[in-house]
């Protein structure tokens, strides 16, 4: 029986210590929100702070269903959610099969336009359709 002994090389280590730093890096936000959650007001407030809290206050997470109207905001998440997949589905996959299957005349300059259009991002048009939605009157509703 033979067994193979791996040689530990400086590439090996280097790689795996960059491999763990991006790892914490992207880990860290979510226990750090994990951490301030279970803090007490005045531990959250406090002026020195502490990583790491004093008094582990589980009660947070049912006072947040007992005083915010959380379930109130996570279905209205979901009706949006749920009815704007099924309306950009509706919409999309018939578009979509039909840009694939024919083709017609200004199909290079429609493809090219809907690249365009997927380049901006959201953010980038968050005031205009905020200042169309005002005009419609059909802010804080589903429909917008």
């Amino acid at each position: 029986m033979s067994t193979k002994v791996k040689k530990i090389t400086g590439k090996k280590v280097a790689t795996m210590f960059g491999a763990y730093f991006i790892a914490w890096l992207f880990v860290y936000p979510y226990i750090n929100m994990f951490l301030t959650s279970i803090k007490t007001h005045e531990e959250l407030y406090a002026t020195p702070s502490t990583h790491f809290p004093k008094v582990w206050q589980w009660r947070n997470y049912i006072d947040v269903w007992d005083n915010a109207p959380i379930a109130a905001f996570l279905k209205s998440s979901l009706i949006v959610s749920l009815s704007a997949t099924i309306l950009v589905l509706i919409v999309s996959l018939p578009a979509a099969y039909f840009t694939s299957r024919y083709r017609f005349k200004m199909r290079g300059p429609f493809l090219l336009l809907v690249l365009a259009t997927q380049m901006f991002s959201p953010t980038a048009l968050i005031i205009g359709i905020f200042r169309e939605v005002d005009f419609f009157k059909l802010l804080d509703s589903y429909v917008a």
